[in-house]
């Protein structure tokens, strides 16, 4: 049997030269498109990206709240390099109430001074007994929880008395430096009189302003976008008017167990938070405005887009919305008018 030989012709292997110039031709062609549209909508896409974390971290934490039962909120955390920007939020929670007993609970003279008495400070010294209670309060206080801060943004209160005659006290104010004498103690100014005077061993109970929740990490937003606050309609609490530190270091938005707003956001009406490039949010006033002299646009480049987060207080909702950027004028809250109105009924 003649057994025939069967000779294959192999496949040519590779690309020709003009072959492979014509695909790269087309390669580079596509990248430069993509690359376009890409670098188009980055700036959209970053932006929108931002106002969703926001809007998610505040969501959050009214779930958070509901199912801990307990208060839970973001504090916003300013740019280290422009105290006007913020460029991350943390998730934060209240700590449960400080108590113990007071040594010398004292009385004290309007500011400081003298002439009528109608002020009532309550310290806790440093001495034995107390001095436990004395460092818990000092840490506190190192913690934020404890501060001149969060007494102003939260309308903490200390409960003092015993049995029928217990009860809350607004807390004007505390000061964990206060020296009596000779002996250092944590200071607790009253916004209003407390009858027993000059006596030992009151019992208290302290609110404490939130810190940030164990293993919490801050949620930055993306590269180059920030919150303007020069540009948002914030509460006066947050503007400090202070050159080096224009703002609160407890710029904090804290929602009950039942999910509405606590302390005195819940009546602050609309806020509006004014999200933008970092490139377009950098033109600050020649020097600090007093609080209701904000919100202070400046001069927005058209260059770059801008947007608003919403947080209506009376419900805690959250949305986003447009900038009117017809508006103009450093200081025109017609930006805000489709946050309010809706842009369809703007005209």
């Amino acid at each position: 049997m003649r057994i025939r030989s069967l000779k294959q012709r192999a496949p040519r292997g590779g690309f020709t030269l003009v072959e492979m110039l014509v695909a790269i031709a087309i390669f580079s062609i596509l990248a430069i498109i993509a690359i376009g549209a890409y670098r188009g909508l980055s700036d959209t896409d970053r932006l929108r990206n931002g106002t969703t974390q926001f809007m998610g971290a505040i969501n959050n934490s009214r779930s958070r709240a509901i199912h801990d039962k307990l208060p839970r909120g973001v504090r916003l955390i300013a740019s280290t390099d422009d105290p006007s920007l913020v460029d991350s939020v943390i998730q934060i929670g209240a700590l449960p109430n400080a108590t113990g007993s007071f040594m010398v609970n004292g009385l004290a003279p309007a500011n400081g001074g003298s002439g009528t008495v109608n002020q009532y400070i309550v310290f806790v010294p440093n001495v034995a007994p107390a001095t436990a209670e004395y460092l818990e309060l000092l840490n506190l206080g190192n913690s934020d929880a404890l501060t001149f801060e969060a007494v102003r943004d939260n309308g903490l209160r200390i409960r003092l008395g015993t049995g029928a005659a217990r009860r809350w006290y607004r807390i004007q104010n505390v000061d964990a430096a206060y020296v009596d004498g000779s002996t250092s103690c944590v200071a607790i100014r009253l916004a209003e009189p407390y009858s027993q005077v000059n006596t030992t061993g009151i019992p208290y109970e302290i609110e404490l302003g939130p810190v940030a929740l164990p293993g919490a990490e801050p949620i930055v937003l993306p590269q180059d976008i920030a919150i303007d606050l020069d540009a948002s309609q914030i509460p006066f609490a947050w503007r400090l008017g202070n050159g080096s530190a224009p703002y609160s270091g407890n710029m904090d938005i804290m929602l009950t167990p039942t999910g509405k707003l606590q302390g005195s956001l819940a009546t602050a009406g609309m806020l509006h938070f004014f999200f933008a490039d970092r490139r377009d949010a950098t033109e600050n006033p020649a020097s600090p405005l007093i609080a209701a002299s904000y919100p202070y646009f400046g001069t927005i480049d058209d260059a770059y887009e801008n947007r608003l987060v919403t947080l209506v207080t009376a419900t805690a909702q959250t949305y986003g919305a447009e900038v009117d950027t017809t508006a103009t004028g450093p200081m025109n809250t017609n930006r805000y008018r489709y946050a309010v109105y809706g842009k369809e009924d703007s005209n």
